[in-house]
C-alpha cells in the first residue's frame, strides 16, 4: 500500500468495466452487481433502482471524461436516499432493515471514490455484506456467487497494492488474476480440513434473528379456501430420508398443528401449545437409532411446528414433545432445520369399511382440557347443518356408527374435489354440504368435524402435509406447498383417537397418487410457479428442476447443518475415541503434511523441472566425482573437463562420464 493516498484514473477505470483493463473503481461496479443479486430478495425496490441508477450515473459520466461527482450531486443524493430509507421503514428494526442501511452505505460511498482509502472502506464493507448475506440463504448457488465476489474483492485489494511502477496492460492484469485465482485454489484445502476437523460452533445463521421474510405454508388458522391457494405455489415445504422403507403415500401423513377452536367460518389453536421456557439455540444433534427413522431437511417457516408421521418418537436434540404427539422445535425454525424421527414399517391395512381411517396411539392431551375438543360456536350458525346432525343422530344411535355414517354422506352424495371453491357466506358450512357441494380438504375436514361436535363427539382439525414426490431413485422425499392438506382426528368411546380423512371419501385419488398427479388438470394448479407447471408436462425441464433439487439437498445435508455431533463421528471414525488431543495431533499432522508438501513442490520446481534428465545425470555424475576431489571448474565446459580427467580417474569411470558428456552435447547442440 501505497503512503500516499493517490488519485485513481477515474477516466480510464470504466473504460471497460467487464474487460481486464478495468480499473478498481470499474470492478466495483461487478462488485455491487453481485451484492444486488445476493441482497435483492429483501430489498426494497426503491433501492434496487437509486443502487442501478448510481451505477449507470458514474458509468456514463467517467466514460465522457466528466469530472467526478460534485459535493452538491453527492449531498443530494445522500439525504435524499437516507429520507426514503427513513420514511419507508419508519422504525421497523429488523435484520433486513440493518442490512439495507449497510448496502445504502455502501452504495452512497461508491459515488465519492477518490483515493486508496475510500476505495479500500468500500471493498472491506462490500466482504462485510458478502458475511451478513448468509443470515438470508445459504444455498449452493448463492455460495459460489459470494466466492466470485470475494475474488472480485481480492483483484482489487492485489491492484492496489503493485505500487506506483506497475504498468497496466492486459499480460500485467492477467497475472494479477492468476494469483487471485492460486490465492483461490490454496484456500480450498485449508478450509475443507478447517471445516471437517475443527470443532464446531453454531454459524451466524443459526442464531435467532427474526427476520421479516414472508414465508410460504401452513399457518395457525384455516379459513375455506386457505390450504387451497397453496395449491398455486411449487415451493418446497421439507425434505425427508428414510433409512428403512419409504411407507405407502396413503400412510404418508405428516401431522403439523391442530386446529381445536371454531367460530363458524374459521378454525384456529385455541391456544399455542409451545413451551413457555426460553431455550439456546440448538441446531439439532441427531441421536442413534437401530430401528426405522427418517431425517427432515425443513426450509424456514418462521415458527416453532414440526412435521412428523403419526406415532413418531423425536431423536434429536432441537425437538420438545408437546401436546396430543406433536413437536415443537425450541426455537423458530428461522432457516434451514434438521431433525430426525423414528417410525414403524409395519403395513397399516386399515378399517374394512373406511381405509382410510387409523387408528392413533399418541393422540391425548396431557395438560390442556379434553373439553376444546367439544367447543362449537353459538346455536345461530349453520342452523341447516345443525338439524341434519340431529336427523343424523337419532338413525344412529352409537359414537361410531354416526362417525362412520357422516363420512360416508361425502362418497354418496354428490361432492366434488376442486382447488376453486365458491366464496362462502356466513353460514359457510350449511352452504357447503347443502348448496355447492364443491370444496378443498379444508371444507371438509372443518365440516366433518363441526358435526361430529354437534352430536358430542370429540374432533378436531390437522393440518399439515399428505404424500410427497420420491427423488433421486426413491433415496429421498421432496414434500412441497401443494401438498398441504388438512384432515380430521376423532375420539370413539372405548376405541381412543382415529385418523380420518373426509376428503379421501370424495377424491381417493388424492391421497394414494399424491398432490402432483391428482392437481395436475385441475385448474389453478402450480399458478404462481410457471416454470414449474411447465415441468409437470416437459421431462427435461423436471429433470433439470429434480438434479437441481439434488445438488441443494446434498449442500444443505452435508454443508450447511454440518454440525458438532456430525463432526464428532467423523474424527472418531478416523481417529477412534474423540478428544482434544487427537484433533490437536490431527492438525499437527495436516501442518506437517502441508509443509512437507510446500517444500517438496518448491524443490522440484527449482531442481527437477529446471533440468532435462541428461542434465540430470551428468550432474549426479560430476557430484560424485567431486565427492573424489575431482571437481569442475567454474566455467569449464564438459568436453575440457573430459579430456582433464583422461588420465586421472579410472577407464570405466571415464568411460562413463565420456557417453554422458557426448549424449548431452548431442542433445543440446543438434539441430
Amino acid at each position: 500500500m501505497n503512503s500516499t493516498q493517490q488519485t485513481l484514473p477515474e477516466k480510464e477505470a470504466f473504460n471497460n468495466v467487464f474487460s481486464a483493463r478495468a480499473q478498481p473503481v470499474g470492478a466495483l461496479l461487478l462488485i455491487i452487481s453481485i451484492q444486488l443479486l445476493s441482497h435483492g430478495s429483501y430489498l426494497p425496490l426503491w433501492l434496487i433502482s437509486f443502487t442501478v441508477f448510481v451505477g449507470l450515473y458514474r458509468l456514463l459520466a467517467y466514460k465522457r471524461n466528466s469530472r467526478p461527482v460534485s459535493k452538491v450531486v453527492k449531498t443530494t443524493l445522500a439525504l435524499g436516499s437516507c429520507a426514503v430509507f427513513i420514511a419507508y421503514y419508519r422504525g421497523s428494526f429488523s435484520v433486513e432493515m440493518a442490512s439495507a442501511f449497510l448496502f445504502l452505505t455502501a452504495v452512497l460511498k461508491f459515488l465519492e471514490i477518490k483515493t486508496d482509502k475510500d476505495l479500500l472502506i468500500t471493498v472491506y464493507t462490500m466482504l462485510y455484506l458478502c458475511c451478513v448475506s448468509f443470515l438470508f440463504s445459504q444455498s449452493i448457488v448463492h455460495t459460489f456467487l459470494q466466492i466470485a465476489l470475494i475474488a472480485v474483492c481480492l483483484y482489487v485489494l492485489l491492484l492496489q497494492n503493485v505500487g506506483p511502477e506497475f504498468v497496466l496492460t492486459s499480460s500485467s492484469l492477467s497475472s494479477l488474476s492468476k494469483i487471485v485465482g492460486k490465492l483461490l485454489l490454496v484456500s480450498i484445502p485449508l478450509v475443507i480440513v478447517f471445516f471437517l476437523f475443527f470443532p464446531r460452533i453454531a454459524p451466524l445463521w443459526h442464531m435467532p434473528f427474526k427476520t421479516q421474510q414472508a414465508s410460504t405454508g401452513i399457518s395457525n388458522a384455516m379459513s375455506p379456501g386457505d390450504i387451497a391457494e397453496l395449491t398455486k405455489s411449487s415451493e418446497i415445504a421439507f425434505r425427508v430420508d428414510f433409512s428403512g422403507r419409504v411407507p405407502e403415500k396413503s400412510r404418508l401423513y405428516w401431522r403439523g398443528l391442530v386446529l381445536d377452536q371454531f367460530d363458524g367460518r374459521e378454525w384456529r389453536q385455541a391456544i399455542e401449545y409451545y413451551p413457555a421456557k426460553r431455550y439456546k439455540v440448538d441446531p439439532g444433534e441427531l441421536y442413534d437409532y437401530q430401528g426405522a427413522s427418517y431425517q427432515v431437511m425443513l426450509e424456514p417457516h418462521h415458527n416453532r411446528w414440526a412435521f412428523s408421521l403419526e406415532d413418531s418418537q423425536a431423536l434429536s436434540s432441537n425437538l420438545l414433545p408437546a401436546e396430543m404427539g406433536l413437536f415443537n422445535f425450541k426455537t423458530d425454525a428461522i432457516q434451514a432445520t434438521r431433525y430426525k424421527m423414528s417410525y414403524s414399517e409395519s403395513i397399516d391395512i386399515g378399517d374394512e369399511t373406511l381405509p382410510f381411517v387409523r387408528k392413533l396411539s399418541k393422540a391425548d392431551r396431557l395438560k390442556t382440557t379434553p373439553r376444546q375438543d367439544l367447543q362449537r360456536p353459538h346455536k345461530s350458525i349453520n342452523p341447516r347443518t345443525q338439524q341434519f346432525v340431529r336427523e343424523m343422530k337419532a338413525r344412529y344411535r352409537t359414537p361410531e356408527s354416526l362417525f362412520i355414517a357422516l363420512m360416508k354422506h361425502f362418497s354418496q352424495e354428490s361432492f366434488y374435489y376442486t382447488l376453486k371453491p365458491d366464496v362462502a357466506g356466513e353460514h359457510f358450512v350449511d352452504e357447503f354440504l347443502f348448496d355447492s357441494k364443491k370444496g378443498f380438504c379444508a371444507h371438509y375436514a372443518g365440516s366433518l368435524a363441526y358435526m361430529l361436535r354437534l352430536a358430542s363427539i370429540p374432533a378436531r382439525v390437522v393440518i399439515g402435509y399428505q404424500g410427497g414426490e420420491l427423488r433421486d431413485s426413491g433415496r429421498y422425499l421432496v414434500v412441497h406447498q401443494y401438498d398441504a392438506h388438512a384432515w380430521i382426528e376423532v375420539f370413539l368411546p372405548g376405541k381412543g383417537w382415529h385418523r380420518a380423512d373426509p376428503t379421501a371419501m370424495v377424491a381417493p385419488e388424492r391421497i394414494l397418487d399424491g398432490g402432483a398427479e391428482s392437481f395436475r388438470e385441475k385448474e389453478g394448479f402450480l399458478e404462481d410457479s410457471p416454470f414449474s407447471s411447465v415441468g409437470q408436462h416437459l421431462a427435461l425441464v423436471k429433470w433439470m428442476n429434480q438434479y437441481i433439487d439434488k445438488l441443494s439437498y446434498g449442500w444443505q445435508k452435508w454443508v450447511v447443518n454440518y454440525n458438532q455431533g456430525e463432526h464428532q463421528s467423523l474424527v472418531s471414525s478416523l481417529m477412534g475415541e474423540y478428544s482434544l488431543v487427537k484433533i490437536a495431533s490431527l492438525f499437527a499432522y495436516f501442518v506437517i503434511s502441508v509443509f512437507v508438501a510446500v517444500f517438496s513442490y518448491l524443490w522440484l520446481k527449482k531442481y527437477a523441472f529446471k533440468y532435462t534428465w541428461v542434465e540430470k545425470k551428468y550432474m549426479m555424475w560430476c557430484y560424485l566425482l567431486r565427492r573424489m576431489g575431482r571437481q569442475r571448474e567454474v566455467g569449464e565446459t564438459p568436453r575440457s573437463y573430459l579430456e582433464r580427467l583422461h588420465n586421472n580417474i579410472p577407464g570405466f569411470m571415464y568411460a562413463v562420464l565420456k557417453g554422458l558428456t557426448e549424449e548431452l552435447e548431442r542433445k543440446q547442440y543438434s539441430s
